[in-house]
């Protein structure tokens, strides 16, 4: 007979999940970041105030919202700007998986009982507007896929961190529902920012790229004439 599931998340707090159900936590946190339990062992720690250290990340969290919605924009022009069809799918792709990403901090803005709102992120729009000047410069030039991959990196590394920030905040803030949404976001971009990796490290030995590309057609043809 299938057995339960449990574990920890990303907070330590435990859950347990009946076959086939989806996981429930032990103890859960009420769904607002303010948890007054969680606020004497910050300030023990830190000397830092609940509602200060709440304030900050209802701003990071505006800064990310705006942020990634600059990104579902500027991943199309990064997809019809790539030359390589493997590049055009990452970017598509990623641009579809930024609009998931849109959604949760939604839920995350619902989860803490705030209507969500979008506060400039200059970070992003700095590193979107170095990539279309880059993407011009370069159009037709061999080294513009690079340049690209270079570009996503850059975005992928802001919300990397962002998330990060965010994910420990509400750790401290003690929200387990709004700390699993962030974390699931944190995970796919850390994934894209390997999967770029993947691709600059073709770009950067082109000719071990082709040879590997040989090989695994040798190894298909070996398989087709039984050689």
């Amino acid at each position: 007979l299938p057995k339960a599931r449990a574990g920890q998340d990303c907070l330590g707090n435990s859950w347990l999940a009946a076959p086939g159900h989806k996981r429930t936590h032990a103890a859960a946190k009420p769904t607002c970041i303010f948890d007054p339990k969680a606020e004497v062992g910050l300030k023990e720690r830190k000397g830092v105030s609940m509602k200060d250290l709440e304030k900050l990340f209802l701003t990071e969290l505006e800064d990310i919202y705006d942020g990634e919605q600059q990104l579902v924009q500027a991943l199309s022009e990064m997809e019809e700007s790539a030359a390589s069809g493997e590049l055009k799918s990452a970017f598509h792709d990623h641009r579809e998986q930024t609009r998931i990403h849109v959604n949760r901090l939604e839920s995350v803005f619902r989860a803490i009982g705030q209507e969500p709102h979008r506060r400039s992120c200059k970070g992003l729009e700095g590193i979107i507007d170095e990539g279309e000047k880059l993407a011009k410069e370069f159009r037709g030039n061999s080294a513009l896929d690079a340049g690209l991959i270079a570009s996503g990196q850059k975005a992928e590394h802001y919300e990397i961190t962002s998330y990060g920030t965010l994910c420990s905040w509400a750790q401290e803030l003690g929200n387990t529902q709004v700390a699993d949404l962030l974390l699931e976001n944190l995970s796919e971009e850390k994934a894209t920012d390997e999967k770029l990796t993947r691709l600059a490290e073709t770009y950067r030995n082109p000719e071990a790229a082709h040879r590997d590309t040989e090989k695994k057609g040798e190894g298909i043809l070996s398989k087709l004439t039984g050689s």
